[in-house]
């Protein structure tokens, strides 16, 4: 997996996780994570958004990783959350708006009411 690559994932965690504290998820309950997943293919570690709420549970799968890119991954994603505090607020609205997350936002939000999670768009200033 190039840079490139390390850095597009990065953005699409960055997209999701947004896209779930907009919808009023509290930060606390979204983990940004590399996760061994059996039920997928190629089975194996994979770079996903987890939404953790009581007994509810909404799972992103990003992208599958190898445990180098994975670790590759966590470093740069902790690079990007320690750099977010002092990046344009157009530059994050770019990487949101450019992502396949909120080009899919729509499936999110269905697919998150069908789990169970009530939504509170507006509630949760990201």
């Amino acid at each position: 997996m190039t840079e490139a690559q390390i850095t597009w994932l990065v953005h699409e965690a960055y997209a999701m996780h947004t896209i779930l504290c907009n919808l009023g998820f509290e930060p606390n309950d979204v983990f940004v994570e590399v996760r061994p997943i059996a039920n997928t293919q190629p089975a194996g570690p994979h770079v996903v958004v987890r939404l953790q709420r009581g007994e509810l549970r909404f799972v992103s799968h990003l992208c599958p990783v190898t445990k180098k890119e994975g670790k590759r991954f966590i470093q740069a994603f902790r690079a990007f959350v320690a750099a977010k505090p002092t990046m344009p607020r157009d530059e994050l609205d770019r990487i949101l708006y450019g992502s396949q997350c909120y080009a899919q936002r729509v499936d999110i939000l269905w697919t998150l009411t069908q789990k169970g999670f009530e939504l509170r768009p507006g509630e949760m200033v990201n």
